[in-house]
């Protein structure tokens, strides 16, 4: 049985999505990476900033996932059909949620919702401290979070090594030549705008909201970081809780 993960953008969704995937030793699949595999998807809605209707989107993933995306055999063929997998970013909206609920059994749709649970305000501000490596595209959260209401996240700063990512010294070092670029860290461009993020916390109470409306109760793992990553721990038995309850459910009634 399998995961999806839903939280609002700046919720550390990704990153939690990251950690279970290594705590549980499944794969993580993100929306972002597969709809960027379908050349037609691409040419149609990504390079003209478009999101896709939910009926594209759910094909171009069904097709990722399921018709070769995990190599150049098909899933059945592989024997893949009783692999355990964690998506992020799908379903995205409502329409997602119910083509992807009516999936072939053969095909094991994920039935496990992780809801990573972060007020908007401290999601904005989580995004307007995320700052990434322009090289290797590692990411950081250069934001203290104290909220009122008992949060606390602490920023994550990278290790500053001769002004470049820990993560891409050496490989950086050989491409400059020792030529150091103190301008190494940047921020994206859709986290930099009000009126962006402000559309993207609205994209998420519009669409996303409506998908925990419909999911069962049992089938759900409502996550609350008040520590931030620190809190991980706390998820990672309650994934793993839930994961063997709905597994021995499925069992008794096959």
């Amino acid at each position: 049985m399998s995961i999806y993960l839903l939280g609002p953008p700046g919720s550390g969704k990704g990153t939690y999505g990251k950690l279970l995937s290594s705590s549980l030793s499944l794969p993580l699949l993100t929306a972002s990476t597969m709809l960027k595999s379908d050349p037609t998807f691409v040419t149609n809605y990504i390079s003209k900033g478009k999101l896709g209707p939910d009926d594209v989107v759910e094909s171009s993933v069904r097709s990722y996932m399921f018709d070769g995306g995990w190599g150049t055999e098909k899933l059945t063929e592989k024997g893949w059909f009783s692999k355990r997998f964690i998506l992020d970013g799908f379903p995205r909206t409502l329409g997602q949620y119910k083509l992807m609920s009516s999936w072939s059994p053969l095909l094991r749709p994920p039935s496990l919702c992780v809801h990573i649970d972060l007020p908007l305000d401290i999601c904005v501000e989580k995004i307007k401290g995320r700052v990434e490596c322009k090289y290797c595209k590692s990411v950081w959260n250069l934001a203290d979070v104290e909220s009122e209401g008992g949060y606390v996240l602490p920023g994550i700063w990278p290790h500053f090594k001769k002004c470049f990512c820990e993560e891409c010294t050496k490989l950086t070092r050989e491409v400059w030549d020792g030529k150091y670029d103190r301008e190494w860290m940047v921020r994206r461009d859709d986290d930099v705008v009000d009126e962006v993020v402000e559309g993207r916390m609205e994209e998420y109470r519009n669409c996303t909201e409506g998908i925990l409306e419909e999911v069962e109760e049992g089938r759900k793992v409502v996550f609350k970081p008040w520590r931030g990553l620190d809190s991980f721990g706390e998820l990672e038995v309650m994934v793993k809780e839930k994961l063997v309850e709905i597994e021995e459910e499925e069992d008794f009634i096959l």
